[in-house]
């Protein structure tokens, strides 16, 4: 897909919705693109690994909820 496939429904969006149509497109997509990410298996697998590099008690440290 490039840049100039919607490229007419963009320009029809942005004049009769201005610019807030793109804004509330993108959104809509990064919602969508976060949702599909995290809840791949893979995905939620490489998250559960991160915890033995950053642990709770580092992140509270670094955050400074508890000392």
């Amino acid at each position: 897909m490039t840049t100039g496939t919607c490229l007419e429904h963009a320009r029809k969006a942005v004049k009769h919705e201005g610019e807030v149509a793109l804004e509330s497109s993108f959104n809509i997509f990064g919602q969508v693109a976060a949702q599909e990410l995290f809840t791949n298996p893979d995905v939620a697998a490489g998250m559960a690994g991160l915890e033995k590099y950053l642990g709770e008690n580092k992140i509270n440290k670094i955050l400074i909820i508890s000392e």
